[in-house]
């Protein structure tokens, strides 16, 4: 059995746009982290980078699942 739902693939820009804004997130974490170290105890960074990891990938996940029960 095959699928027959025609997938539509993000644009071009839209896709370079997604690129840059992610490189400008990690690069504003690399230029943070030491200030940031400094001024807050480096449990509540760990934690506070391991919630953004959990918030990007919990919204995902809920985008694959979608797409994987119209299939």
């Amino acid at each position: 059995m095959t699928c027959t739902t025609p997938v539509s693939t993000p644009s071009r820009p839209i896709a370079y746009w997604c690129l840059a804004l992610s490189m400008a997130l990690w690069a504003s974490y690399a230029a943070l982290s030491k200030p940031l170290a400094a001024a807050l105890p480096m449990f509540l960074l760990a934690w506070m980078r391991c919630g953004t990891g959990g918030l990007a990938s919990g919204a995902l996940g809920e985008k694959v699942r979608s797409q994987a029960v119209r299939m």
